[in-house]
């Protein structure tokens, strides 16, 4: 339905296709969210800083994180790399697809850390087994939440 609504604008803007990749990002088809981002490329329409994160989503949800890198290049590209939010979730989509380096190395550079990166890099570190560099993580936080608290019982359980 999203894809119809997009192929029949004669100008889709960028507002329209936010809101639609959006809906198809929590949806139960978020690659869809991704075709329709390409989709929006193809027409000329710049990507904004409210695009991102849902298309990152996408991303995580449906696991392809090699796509998700090339999402983090177009993030550079269009200088978005510095907003907090898009850096919270790239950490997750990083974290998620168990690259824990990387999602290290943003969330090292992070000027504003919020719930979701500390516990993104808290679950990565637990799915991994390291459960050292979990503890370290969880003992820097200033604000737990449930899912903190959740994640490390899980870890340790």
């Amino acid at each position: 339905y999203a894809k119809m609504i997009f192929s029949q604008q004669q100008n889709p803007s960028v507002p329209l296709c936010n809101s639609l990749i959006r809906g198809l990002s929590s949806s139960k088809q978020p690659l869809e969210a991704l075709s329709l981002y390409q989709k929006m490329l193809q027409s000329g329409l710049q990507p904004n800083n409210l695009t991102f994160p849902f298309v990152i989503k996408a991303c995580t949800k449906s696991s392809v994180t090699q796509y998700g890198i090339l999402i983090h290049t177009h993030v550079v590209k269009c200088g978005f790399e510095y907003d907090s939010y898009i850096q919270s979730c790239l950490i997750h989509l990083y974290a998620n697809g168990k690259d824990l380096h990387a999602a290290k190395q943003l969330f090292d550079m992070c000027s504003e850390r919020d719930l979701v990166s500390w516990n993104s890099m808290i679950n990565g570190y637990v799915k991994s087994g390291d459960m050292e560099r979990a503890g370290a993580v969880f003992d820097r936080m200033v604000v737990r939440d449930k899912i903190s608290w959740n994640t490390m019982i899980n870890g340790y359980g």
